[in-house]
């Protein structure tokens, strides 16, 4: 890039008009060398002026006049006169641009000087000589008779390529490098035979035998009378330009290389939906050549030809479009799964002329996925199969705890055998929901709550208008490593309000409230309440000896939450836990 900067700079610099970049206040941006040399100032000197510094008193009011039409038009071309450092006046033909650079509008002048030409205008209305036109003229121009032999040659020549008058009586080819005379040649004879305007491009020798890459326009002489009398040809070094395109051209194929290179396709799309570009990726994947598709419409080789136009207009729209999904349609009738990248490129000017897109192919991450699915479905049925065989083997656990309970007369080993069949049921009914859900990792513990309370109600209550049960709960599913400890807690909590808090025929009201009540954030609460005879006040809960509250306090502890007993009306239990655990 700095290379590339200092070739743009030296190229304007051998300009040879003056290149003025300054804003409408008159604030010079950038001058090339013959602006200050031209006018006898440094580079530092001329910076540190306005461009009105240089302009004659007579001229402030026209550049004014100037300056309105410029921002009118966008462009102009005027006649003015400079100062110059040693008080002499430099006239000059000015034209003008208006440039929008960085969203900031500034003016581009190049001042052409017309001294030499305001002289041939005087020198024309006297005698309009050949030499004082051609000397007006930056390019060399050389001037041969009919035979090729040089009879006059301007000032350019001997700057640029270094001959003086010593050539004059000399041919022509003195200056044309011997691989290239046949061709010199048989330009001659044609401007000679037809007349036609030649252009073309030579490699000139200069006086010291240097190479310099130059295009020749070259045109035939005639008098009054439509006799020809010379030959005229300008001659115009285009070294700096040959070595610009020549790095534009390694820049294109470098580009070009690194886009070949990708294994991607990789394509670039006008505004109006047609393909300017792709590369051999794309040709392979779509079965066309880059001659066919350049041209076509980018949509047309999609299954979705609508899905791919509105892709590409949302790239257009918003700048950018990422993991856009498509299907490529090869011509032989084959698809192909892919992504689309897309992002728009702008001119130097900083307006969008076009989309680069890439697509990834995801052929094997589809069939992966497919896979994948697979694999989970199998293992889905075989999780399902184990909640479905774990729910029937505590069926049967519990079956067999209920036929052993016929056998057994004591009344205290009878309830331990009823608290035991009830566990069994309250686990079994987990995996039973397991079982039926689709998730087969979690349960709606408030659907469940709803059941296993109501299975224990009739489980122990034989008048249902003894005692009123009120359920509030909601809709929270809850992780089977969480659900199966809670259902424990809720089946042991529940299990002692039936048995203890309503005895003789007592009437009362069981409450159950689970979800997130209070004020504190990411938290649940399980609420178990009765207005029944209450806890005894010599029972530490928390330190008892009973198996139920035993078991209580230790699925608590593996849970890590917090219980609570207000005894001050009945009794209630107050398990707050964190939302973290579902």
């Amino acid at each position: 890039m700095e290379d590339e900067l200092k070739l743009k700079t030296d190229f304007l610099d051998a300009v040879t008009d003056s290149i003025f970049f300054h804003d409408f206040e008159g604030n010079f941006i950038y001058l090339n060398k013959p602006a200050y040399q031209s006018r006898g100032y440094t580079q530092e000197e001329l910076m540190g002026m306005n461009l009105h510094d240089l302009d004659l008193p007579p001229y402030e009011k026209l550049i004014k006049s100037h300056l309105n039409d410029l921002i009118t038009k966008g462009e102009l071309t005027f006649e003015s006169e400079h100062f110059c450092k040693d008080g002499s006046i430099l006239p000059v033909e000015i034209h003008a641009r208006t440039i929008d650079f960085k969203g900031k509008n500034y003016i581009l002048s190049i001042a052409r000087n017309i001294a030499e030409h305001k002289e041939l205008k005087k020198e024309s209305d006297k005698a309009a000589t050949l030499s004082s036109i051609i000397n007006a003229i930056p390019d060399a121009i050389i001037v041969t008779d009919l035979k090729g032999i040089i009879v006059q040659i301007n000032q350019a020549l001997t700057d640029i390529y270094g001959y003086g008058n010593e050539i004059l009586g000399q041919s022509s080819t003195i200056m044309i490098k011997p691989s290239q005379m046949d061709e010199m040649v048989k330009s001659k004879e044609i401007i000679l035979r037809n007349g036609l305007y030649l252009n073309k491009e030579f490699t000139l020798l200069t006086a010291g035998h240097e190479d310099i890459e130059t295009i020749v326009s070259a045109v035939l002489l005639k008098d009054k009378t439509g006799t020809p009398i010379n030959i005229i040809a300008v001659a115009r070094d285009i070294t700096q330009i040959k070595k610009a395109e020549k790095k534009i051209k390694s820049a294109f194929n470098y580009n070009r290389g690194l886009i070949e290179a990708s294994l991607d396709p990789l394509v670039t799309i006008g505004p109006d939906g047609t393909i300017t570009d792709v590369n051999s990726a794309t040709e392979q994947i779509t079965g066309y050549s880059r001659k066919y598709l350049i041209g076509t419409d980018f949509s047309y080789y999609f299954t979705n030809p609508k899905k791919a136009k509105e892709g590409y207009e949302k790239a257009f729209d918003k700048g950018v479009v990422r993991d856009y999904p498509l299907q490529i349609r090869h011509k032989n009738g084959e698809t192909t799964p892919v992504l689309y990248n897309a992002t728009v490129y702008h001119d130097t000017n900083g307006e969008i002329i076009g989309i680069f897109a890439a697509a990834r192919d995801i052929t094997q991450i589809k069939k992966a996925e497919k896979k994948i699915e697979k694999s989970l479905k199998e293992k889905e049925m075989l999780l399902q199969e184990i909640h479905h065989r774990v729910k029937n083997n505590l069926m049967v656990i519990s079956s067999l705890l209920n036929l052993q309970s016929n056998y057994i007369k004591d009344k205290d080993d009878l309830e331990l055998f009823r608290e035991s069949q009830t566990r069994a049921k309250s686990m079994a009914l987990i995996h039973e929901r397991l079982y039926k859900s689709g998730d087969l990792k979690s349960i709606d513990f408030g659907e469940y709550l709803l059941t296993l309370t109501n299975d224990l109600f009739h489980s122990y209550i034989s008048d249902p208008t003894q005692i009123a049960l009120s359920i509030e709960v909601e809709n929270i599913f809850v992780d089977i490593n969480t659900a199966i400890p809670l259902g424990l807690i809720v089946n042991e909590l529940v299990s002692n309000v039936l048995k203890y808090a309503f005895p003789k025929d007592q009437k009362g009201t069981i409450n159950i409230k689970f979800g997130k009540f209070g004020s504190v954030d990411k938290q649940l609460t399980l609420i178990i309440a009765d207005d029944g005879v209450g806890f005894s006040e010599d029972i530490d809960f928390e330190n008892t000896k009973t198996l139920g509250l035993q078991l209580v306090n230790t699925l608590v502890n593996q849970l890590d939450c917090r219980i609570e007993l207000d005894s001050t009306s009945g009794t209630k239990f107050i398990i707050t836990f964190s939302e973290e655990l579902f």
